[in-house]
Parts: structure tokens; sequence; C-alpha cells
């Protein structure tokens, strides 16, 4: 789809147009941040879509997006990261609960006969145990897996006595 030639100026408050200038002359923002900080300046001051493309090095899309995110969010808002489409986690919120909290326990004290849990021992027990506790999906978890949900905790079970 073509997008139009032409872009209506944005309206913001002077607090705005004030945060957009500083922003915009930023040399430790992220340069994403900065860019499109330009674009929403230069729309400010009533520049067309190509000519802001054309002075700030960007595609003429970047430009379009920038703006009409503008437009619908706010230009405070049209300055972050949007959630983009994707997979929703496979192992849900309440499974690696549940994992973290058998990862805390003793394996002795859950029927098993080593002192402590090793990744791969635990990933086993979470392999047998998921379904029955209630949560399938993580029924076909690896290894690795446990290995990162375990780091991003910064639990470290196989070193508990």
């Amino acid at each position: 789809m073509a997008h139009p030639r032409t872009v209506p100026p944005l309206i913001v408050s002077d607090a705005d147009s004030m945060y957009l200038d500083r922003l915009a002359r930023s040399r430790t923002a992220p340069v994403r941040t900065v860019t499109r900080a330009r674009i929403l300046t230069a729309s400010v001051a009533g520049a067309s879509g190509p000519a802001m493309a054309r002075d700030l090095g960007v595609p003429l899309p970047t430009v379009m997006r920038c703006v009409k995110n503008t437009w619908a969010l706010g230009p405070r808002r049209a300055l972050e990261d949007l959630p983009r489409a994707g997979r929703p986690p496979r192992i849900t919120a309440a499974a690696r609960a549940w994992i973290v909290s058998r990862a805390c326990q003793k394996p002795k004290d859950l029927g098993g006969a080593p002192e402590c849990w090793t990744e791969s021992r635990l990933a086993r027990s979470v392999r047998e145990h998921a379904a029955a506790a209630g949560h399938p999906r993580a029924g076909p978890i690896q290894q690795g897996t446990i290995s990162k949900l375990l780091a991003a905790q910064d639990l470290h079970p196989h070193r508990v006595p």
C-alpha cells in the first residue's frame, strides 16, 4: 500500500515540544528514540513526509509510521518501542513458578535419592511430574530451558548442600 505524500503537521503542547527538541539533540539516548524525536520535531515544524525522510535519511514508511503512532498515542508514547506480535510463551507463569519451587526443594524431600539437584535431574523430574501437577505444557521441557529459568531467578540448586 502506498503511503500518502503529505503528512498533516502535528500539534503538540509546549512542554512536549521542548521535550522533543531536547531529545532530538540528545547524544546519550538510543538512536531509534532520537530519530523518532527528530521526525516529530520536523512534523511539528510542518515538513512534508518525503522531505523528512530525505533530510533524516530514513525510509518514508518509517516517517509515516512514527507520525501515525503520534496521532494515535501521543508524542511521548510514540517514542517508545511498541509491542509486536509473536508466539505466546509456551510455559505459563504458573508452570515456571512451580518449576522454581521444585528447584528450591531438596530432591530427597520429593522422593529422590540425591542430596541436591543437577539441571538434568531437575529437568527429568519436571518432565515426569508436570502433568500430575497440572502443568502439561511444561512436560517436554529441556535442560537448557531449566538452565535459563534458574539463571533468570539467580538460583543455583546444585550448590545448595
